[in-house]
């Protein structure tokens, strides 16, 4: 009777250790593989995923093969389960396993030799489908497309152009700049016959003086007056609070005339080019003189002129 107890009490410690590893080992395995404990990692190098010195990698394989241990030892002892161990008996007698007997299960019935009878069921005789006669269809006639008649593009006049009101500002306030800048051009220049014409439908003025074509001096430095005074008369007119620079023309025309009344030569400047010379410097004073010869045009006047030939710079 002790010796059974003793039995039991080693059986149950057992047990109990082994159900302690098994539940500490998922997590002191790769533990001990990744930190390389006493050199674990470098024993079982040799298997796939363990590393010399250890490492995350290391500890990731030993995960994984404490996992299909458990799995294996788990299985067995669902194996194991079905089978009764009688512990009341003396040491080292056999397991006696309790055979289940099988059930036997009755001869099959053929249900088909039941329900068959000896009377046989008429197979019905297909009846041929009339092939149907196709029907011609008949191909219908097309229909004239009636051609579109364009509409008549509106004229500029009915449609495009500034209004009414915009017009009227122009012409009230366009002199008043022109004025301005006349008067500076006269004062620092001795063209003759200077006077201007606004168009104000294009946002634009034009220019005309009369100058000695045999002094170029004088003529260059009409020319480079008018650019100058428009670029620098603009400036004032945005800066000062009593104007502003709607007041100023988009454009002004250059127009100089020989002393005979034949036309000499034309040119022309914007606003926006002005205003990239006076305030932005995207456009150098010198660049913006070059401007006008540029836009430069040779009039009969001119003791080079040639017909269509635009002006360059070697005046």
């Amino acid at each position: 009777m002790v010796n059974q107890k003793r039995e039991i009490w080693k059986t149950a410690t057992s047990l109990l250790a082994l159900a302690t590893g098994l539940l500490l080992l998922p997590i002191a395995a790769p533990v001990v593989m990744w930190k390389n404990v006493r050199g674990y990692a470098d024993k079982y190098a040799s298997l796939p995923g363990i590393q010399a010195g250890g490492g995350i990698l290391s500890g990731v394989a030993a995960f994984f093969y404490i996992a299909v241990l458990i799995s294996v030892v788990g299985g067995v002892a669902v194996a194991a389960n079905g089978n009764s161990i009688d512990l009341g008996g003396t040491t080292g007698s056999p397991v006696t396993t309790t055979a289940t007997p099988t059930p036997t299960l009755p001869p099959a019935t053929d249900t088909k030799s039941e329900t068959t009878t000896d009377t046989d069921t008429p197979v019905p005789t297909p009846t041929a489908t009339p092939t149907p006669t196709p029907t011609a269809t008949p191909t219908p006639t097309p229909t004239p497309i009636p051609t579109a008649t364009p509409t008549p593009a509106p004229t500029a006049t009915e449609t495009s152009g500034p209004s009414e009101r915009e017009l009227e500002y122009r012409r009230l306030n366009y002199p008043v700049f022109t004025d301005f800048y006349v008067d500076i051009f006269n004062d620092t220049t001795n063209a003759e016959k200077v006077n201007y014409t606004l168009d104000l439908r294009n946002e634009s003025a034009t220019l005309t003086w009369t100058t000695n074509r045999h002094n170029m001096s004088r003529v260059n430095n009409e020319w480079q007056d008018a650019m100058v005074h428009y670029a620098g008369s603009a400036n004032w007119f945005r800066d000062d609070e009593d104007v502003n620079a709607k007041m100023i023309p988009k454009r002004i025309n250059f127009v100089t005339m020989t002393q005979k009344g034949e036309l000499y030569r034309t040119s022309h400047i914007s606003y926006d080019e002005a205003y990239r010379a006076e305030e932005d410097d995207s456009l150098s004073g010198g660049e913006y003189l070059l401007l006008y010869y540029y836009y430069a045009e040779k009039g009969p006047g001119h003791p080079d002129y040639e017909p269509n030939a635009t002006e360059t710079p070697a005046e």
